[in-house]
């Protein structure tokens, strides 16, 4: 077993690159769940502002525009002094001032400037008043239209005051078990690409670097053990290294978790998945070990790589951020697969057969890409033997 303990001895000098790269996926993950723990919902709930509302021009379009605000709002009609009106502001009483002048209605009309707005500037900013700024611009926008339209101003007033009523129709997508968002193991197994192809692509290379050389090859092959034994040896450490590593990334998630990871009813369906990505990224560092000869290559290689699939295939980057364009080339690469049936199964815990066979489809196109890469890698491995 002298090939084989070469292979352990080299894959334990390389250790460190493990353990940085462990590193930085922990500290990635751990803040990227942290955050997701801390999100305050209540930022995107309807606020209500306290609007006082000064009209000088007592018309049915100005009473109008009251009326749409009320609908969500305490509109303040008693304080209509500039002092008093700052005072309030400076206290936060009020948060929106709305002043309606004198013949408002034909100034719209013709395009010019008509209302002018006063906003208060709270504790958590001045966000909160762009909502009564869109609900102003809705009622103004629909009740020009019907203006236009012929209607006259009690008409299109009552028409406007009905298209500011109307509330959008808001439908959550139900995720079964996972609809709550708390399932952080979902990080961990998200970002695992990053670990599993930075750790082999620059373990593996820098371990087939030694034994691809001429000279030790020339050496190898006139010794007495034959080649497909060396070659069984040298596979067999790497698998062990594979194993290894799957089988610690795996009891760390169940370490982490514990009850909530091992509860999932798609925990076979999470382990079977992250086997797969660690046979794709032992393929994909194989084939980059067999073609590479210097440790700047590695180096260049690896980051290129590792680094280019996490942003491509949603790895750093949340796969609905990505364009259309990205994610077309994206579909050529594994990890792509990877992170689509890695969504699949945060999203729903109990899937229907659609999904699960979504689900089995990625799994299958990673395994496939896997036996295609490590074909190509021993391709040109046998050649280059052949040719030392």
């Amino acid at each position: 077993m002298t090939v084989f303990k070469g292979y352990m001895i080299i894959i334990k000098r390389n250790l460190a690159f493990l353990f940085l790269y462990g590193g930085i996926f922990f500290s990635i993950m751990m803040g990227v769940q942290g955050a997701a723990t801390k999100t305050d919902t209540a930022v995107y709930e309807k606020t209500n502002l306290n609007i006082a509302v000064i009209d000088e021009d007592g018309s049915a379009f100005s009473k109008g525009m009251a009326e749409a605000l009320d609908k969500e709002h305490t509109i303040i009609t008693d304080v209509t002094e500039q002092r008093d009106l700052a005072e309030e502001l400076y206290y936060w009483r009020v948060d929106y001032v709305l002043r309606i002048p004198e013949n408002a209605e034909a100034l719209l009309l013709d395009g010019d400037a008509a209302l002018e707005v006063v906003k208060g500037v709270s504790s958590d900013g001045a966000y909160r008043s762009v909502y009564a700024d869109m609900q102003v611009d809705s009622y103004v926008n629909a009740y020009r239209v019907y203006r236009n339209a012929g209607m006259d101003m009690e008409e299109a007033v009552e028409q406007a005051l009905q298209v500011a009523g109307k509330q959008a129709e808001i439908r959550v997508r139900e995720s079964a078990e996972h609809n709550d968002k708390g399932i952080l193991y979902h990080f961990y197994f998200r970002y695992l690409p990053f670990v599993l192809l930075y750790t082999f692509c620059y373990i593996f290379p820098l371990v087939l670097k030694n034994f691809n050389r001429r000279e030790m090859e020339r050496r190898m092959n006139s010794s007495g053990i034959p080649s497909l034994w060396q070659s069984l040896q040298g596979s067999l450490a790497l698998f062990l290294f594979c194993g290894g590593l799957y089988l610690l990334l795996m009891l760390l998630a169940v370490v982490l978790y514990r009850g909530d990871l091992l509860q999932d009813v798609n925990l076979g369906y999470y382990l079977l998945n992250a086997a797969c990505l660690t046979l794709v990224s032992a393929s994909i560092s194989y084939l980059i070990g067999t073609c590479v000869k210097n440790e700047l290559a590695v180096n260049g290689i690896a980051n290129i790589v590792a680094l280019g699939m996490s942003f491509l295939c949603g790895v750093l980057v949340d796969m609905e951020l990505l364009g259309s364009g990205v994610r077309m080339v994206a579909q050529f690469l594994p990890v792509y697969w990877y992170e689509t049936a890695n969504i699949t199964l945060y999203e729903f815990g109990s899937m229907t057969m659609e999904q699960r066979n979504s689900v089995w489809l990625s799994i299958g196109i990673q395994l496939a890409m896997a036996v295609s890469i490590l074909c190509i890698a021993l391709i040109i491995k046998k050649k280059r033997v052949k040719e030392a």
